[in-house]
């Protein structure tokens, strides 16, 4: 019973991932004219953002695949967030309920907007998550 239980969940999220896949799919990648050009200036000396950043934005260049990159990386740290805390929660209904609050919250205006955007933003927001969740996630 209980690797049915994970199968399902597999299952579950790998369509969480595609589902917000679609939904970034849909739109256009969002760029600010005057800030968004700096994420594709790689340099080590004098940089006006972090290297780290711009090193991943210019090595992959397309736009495209950035976001396509920043939303994958997005859905794993919401699904990583879900694992670590629902640890704390006994029973399956509330486990499911909080599954439920993750979703929507994940697909918020403000996080898809986030995810579509070359800035980052949604790196940052994903980021945390993985730390957070990290830090939950340790017995």
């Amino acid at each position: 019973m209980n690797n049915y239980k994970k199968i399902i969940g597999l299952i579950i999220f790998f369509l969480f991932i595609l589902f917000r896949l679609y939904i970034v799919s849909t739109e256009s990648p969002r760029f600010d004219i005057y800030d968004s050009p700096r994420y594709f200036e790689f340099k080590l000396v004098d940089a006006f953002r972090l290297p780290v950043i711009t090193g991943i934005y210019s090595i992959i260049e397309n736009h495209i695949a950035i976001i396509l990159i920043q939303n994958i990386f997005s859905s794993l740290a919401w699904i990583f967030i879900f694992i670590s805390l629902s640890r704390f929660l006994e029973k399956n209904t509330t486990k499911i309920l909080f599954f439920i609050f993750i979703i929507f919250f994940s697909f918020t205006q403000i996080v898809i907007f986030r995810d579509v955007y070359l800035a980052s933003e949604s790196l940052n927001l994903s980021l945390f998550l993985f730390i957070t969740a990290a830090y939950f996630f340790d017995d």
